[in-house]
């Protein structure tokens, strides 16, 4: 982590709860977040004799199938209902048995991860109706499916959201839900999950089992200590930037001071011997060489044929800083384009498109006679719709053609 990332972080959300007087308003601060849990019963540790040579344990597969689950909780220690997310199509009503009361099931056809349209879909059927009235403040980390659609966020904006964006790689000390919440909700769906595996022995652990399952570790998991504690731990609320500990930022510190060069110019040197052959080799050597440096084979053959590298190739990543994503400025950068213009744009290429086609390939009947026109094909498309055009069957003498002036040209 960065200190300053942070530091600027924390003044940002300082500015935002006083512009809109929510520093004593727990119930308007959200954090969300999603993770996914794997549909797979995890053996742990077993305990057995020494020396055993086969120790078994009851387990469904090898690997489980995925699902997202979406969770949202405010400062004041109230959590929306959970919200699934699976991999496929068709969505069944046994999906969301054991669930509690409000959640919601989504299906996405690629993956069982979140994107911008379930998101957008999350934030008007789950967000907004369990919001309070007046203005809320959202924090959520910086991937693309919360902060790069603009439609998702003119409907935040008009529905007096305020989306904050969390810097890179400081969610681990910044994110309520990943300091307090997650952790125990894996562990409670891992004995949820054995305790199954042990009623069900012969039997595969299921998406059909997925919403008792999570239903029961959502249950035991979100409580109001739970979300309290998480955004204590964090600063976020009450808002204290000296809430994060200094081990987050160990690694950055130490590398800052091992290349400060005050502290490698005050190191005492060691005074270590020496171990270069040049004693050795002005006793043996001749006294009639030279003083000027020797070339050996090694250093020639460096020269003449250096030992090739392989050159590597740094992908660049975005930095995402804490940022305000509801602001005017950014809702005006990340708004699509007039979708009728475009609409209209798409149509007029694919009728010339066509047209073009069916100049090449398709034959003119006149008359009940067929001829095909293949008249200058790598000229044609130079030329135009324009030229071609002109270019027409004759109803009486089908070899005639009428020419245009822009061919002899």
């Amino acid at each position: 982590m960065n200190r300053e990332e942070t530091s600027k972080f924390f003044q940002l959300l300082i500015d935002i709860l006083t512009e809109n007087n929510l520093l004593d308003k727990p119930s308007h601060i959200f954090n969300m977040d999603e993770t996914g849990v794997q549909l797979i019963n995890k053996p742990g540790k077993v305990l057995t004799t020494k020396g055993a040579r086969d120790v078994h344990v009851l387990t469904s597969k090898e690997r489980g199938e995925n699902v997202t689950v979406v969770a949202c909780c405010s400062a004041d220690g109230r959590f929306i209902p959970p919200t699934l997310i699976f991999k496929g199509v068709n969505r069944k009503a046994e999906f969301s048995d054991g669930l509690p009361a409000g959640s919601k099931i989504y299906m996405n056809r690629k993956s069982s991860f979140i994107n911008s349209e379930l998101f957008l879909k999350w934030l008007k059927e789950q967000f907004i109706p369990n919001k309070p009235s007046g203005k809320c403040l959202l924090i959520l980390d910086g991937h693309t499916s919360h902060s790069t659609d603009g439609d998702m966020l003119q409907v935040a904006d008009d529905n007096d959201i305020i989306i904050l964006c969390l810097p890179s790689h400081c969610t681990q000390a910044l994110q309520p839900l990943d300091r307090s919440f997650f952790k125990p909700f894996k562990t409670y769906f891992n004995q949820e999950a054995q305790l199954w595996m042990k009623h069900n022995a012969s039997r595969n652990l299921t998406r059909y089992q997925a919403g008792a399952l999570i239903g029961k570790s959502w249950l035991r998991s979100a409580s109001v200590a739970t979300a309290i504690n998480g955004f204590k731990a964090t600063g976020i609320y009450p808002v204290d930037p000296n809430a994060i500990p200094d081990h987050f930022y160990s690694i950055t510190d130490s590398a800052m001071a091992d290349t400060s060069p005050e502290r490698d110019a005050n190191r005492p040197s060691l005074g270590l011997p020496s171990t270069s052959p040049t004693s050795s080799a002005q006793a043996c050597g001749r006294g009639d060489e030279g003083d000027g440096p020797q070339i050996t084979p090694s250093k020639f053959l460096q020269e003449v044929s250096p030992i090739p590298k392989v050159p590597v190739s740094f992908k660049q990543r975005f930095k995402q800083s804490a940022a305000v994503l509801t602001s005017p400025e950014n809702i005006t950068k990340r708004v699509r384009p007039d979708k009728h213009n475009t609409t209209n744009v798409t149509a007029k290429k694919k009728e010339l498109r066509v047209q073009k086609k069916q100049l090449e390939e398709e034959p003119e009947k006149i008359n009940g006679a067929t001829a095909t026109m293949n008249l200058w094909p790598k000229r044609k498309m130079k030329i135009g719709n324009a030229a071609w055009n002109a270019l027409k069957f004759t109803k009486r003498q089908l070899k005639q053609w009428i020419g245009c002036n822009a061919l002899n040209a």
